[in-house]
């Protein structure tokens, strides 16, 4: 599962496995045991954002920001 989740987010293995274990994830053997946990406000959908991020505006792309609405 932490393969699935750290092609989704573009990250490490080993940080997609932090993730799962630091949500209380890393007991679920099924995509819905994940999705339950990512569904912000129960309506049976995940948003899973990422936009670039720079120190200054119209600065270089530094750093990418995950979110789940």
């Amino acid at each position: 599962m932490a393969s699935a989740v750290a092609a989704a987010f573009g990250i490490t293995k080993y940080a997609a496995s932090f993730l799962l274990s630091y949500m209380g994830a890393s007991y679920a053997s099924t995509g819905s045991a994940l999705a339950n946990i990512l569904d912000a406000n129960g309506n049976g959908w995940i948003g899973l954002y990422k936009r670039a991020a720079a120190r200054y505006p119209n600065g270089p792309v530094e750093v990418y920001l995950h979110k789940t609405l």
